[in-house]
């Protein structure tokens, strides 16, 4: 048993050296073939160095010839140069002074633009004014023609009413007398009705006919009765009939004063803006009250005014100090006012036109008319009732 093992150990040891061996065999192989490869590329990239190292050399000679025919250039370039400053520095000079000469006449040119701008909204000013003057004018001669008619209608009414007023006075003046007649026969019929009532009690035996007479005379003085107090219905009747024909001549004849007012105003034809918006309700309006220290219609009564939109509280303090304090002041702006007011709250021109209160402040007036006494709403509760921060939305 012990010779098998020992057979078998030493036939695996020879394999074990065999296969050493030749795998000893096998390295030696492919390490020559590896470092053959390895030579090959190695002459090959010593080639290529010489022949890169070569090229290069001739690169670099190329190069210093290159360079030194630019420093040629260089030094011909400099000298150009020098003579190019020179001609830049007089360039320089002559653009400096055109650039000078170019600004002032911008800033020439801006001026004569901004007076050309002023000169234009004035013009647009004036042909507004003109053509709201006209408008204005051709609507007094319309508001003169139709209180002319209503004028005559009103003479119509009143001569109508006072012959009524006639008729009525002729129609009492018979019922009074009437009344007079009734009440004296009435008186004589009560007389014989006591001196029946005497011949009664004095005259039994003839009963039958002094009580037929006694009838006969109460019927009598029912009726006269029944007719003085329907002549006296009559008569009230007539007296308020009366009544009122004297009050409705009264107005009608102060409604004739007023036109005749108007026609006296309209006839005057007034000039200027202020005069024009004085007589749209007949006369000078009810909320204007001397003038402003800028010469504009003033105020009695004062409104919230940071309601037109643009308008705070330190804009509202400088209008009140200027007596403006309403917003019917604001809507009657004319250019002119306008004009007035910017320069003396000094704003920025044309802050007045184009945040619009003269606009704002108008539909303010008509939407909140003037009322005694005074209920119009501040900023807080408009802008609480609409709902909304911006009253112009």
């Amino acid at each position: 048993m012990a010779w098998w093992l020992t057979n078998i150990f030493f036939a695996l040891l020879l394999c074990f050296l065999f296969g050493l061996l030749l795998g000893l065999l096998w390295w030696w192989f492919w390490r020559r073939r590896v470092d053959g490869i390895i030579d090959e590329q190695l002459t090959d990239q010593r080639e290529a160095f010489a022949a890169t190292r070569t090229r290069l050399e001739g690169d670099v000679r190329a190069g210093e010839e290159r360079i030194t025919a630019l420093e040629g250039d260089l030094t011909a370039a400099n000298t150009r140069a020098g003579g190019f400053e020179g001609d830049l520095a007089v360039a320089t000079s002559r653009q400096a002074d055109l650039d000078g000469r170019l600004k002032a006449a911008d800033t020439r040119n801006t001026d004569l633009e901004a007076r050309l701008g002023v000169a234009t909204t004035r013009s647009n000013d004036l042909e507004a004014d003109v053509a709201a003057a006209t408008a204005r004018s051709t609507e007094l001669e319309a508001q003169l023609a139709a209180a002319n008619e209503r004028a005559a209608d009103f003479e119509a009414q009143v001569g109508a009413t006072s012959a009524r007023t006639g008729n009525l006075e002729a129609q009492l003046a018979t019922a009074n007398t009437r009344a007079d007649d009734l009440e004296a026969e009435l008186a004589t019929t009560s007389g014989r009705a006591e001196q029946l009532d005497a011949d009664l009690m004095a005259f039994k035996a003839g009963g039958a006919d002094t009580s037929a007479e006694l009838e006969a005379s109460q019927s009598r003085t029912a009726a006269l009765e029944a007719d003085l107090s329907a002549c006296k219905s009559r008569s009230n009747d007539l007296s308020a009939q009366l009544t009122d024909a004297t009050n409705q001549i009264v107005l009608l004849r102060e409604h004739m004063a007023d036109l005749e007012e108007f026609k006296a105003n309209a006839e005057a034809a007034p000039s200027g803006d202020h005069e024009i918006n004085a007589l749209v309700g007949g006369g000078a309006p009810s909320w204007q009250s001397g003038t402003t220290s800028l010469g504009t219609p003033g105020a009695a009564h004062v409104d919230d005014l940071k309601v037109v939109k643009g308008i705070g509280p330190v804009m509202e303090r400088t209008l009140n100090s200027f007596g403006i304090q309403t917003w019917e002041q604001l809507a009657a702006f004319t250019a002119d006012d306008v004009a007035k007011v910017t320069e003396a709250i000094e704003a920025f021109p044309g802050r007045i036109e184009r945040d619009n209160w003269v606009p704002q402040a108008a539909d303010l007036v008509e939407r909140f008319p003037l009322t005694d006494p005074y209920h119009r709403p501040t900023r807080e509760t408009y802008l609480n009732n609409s709902k909304d921060d911006d009253p112009w939305n």
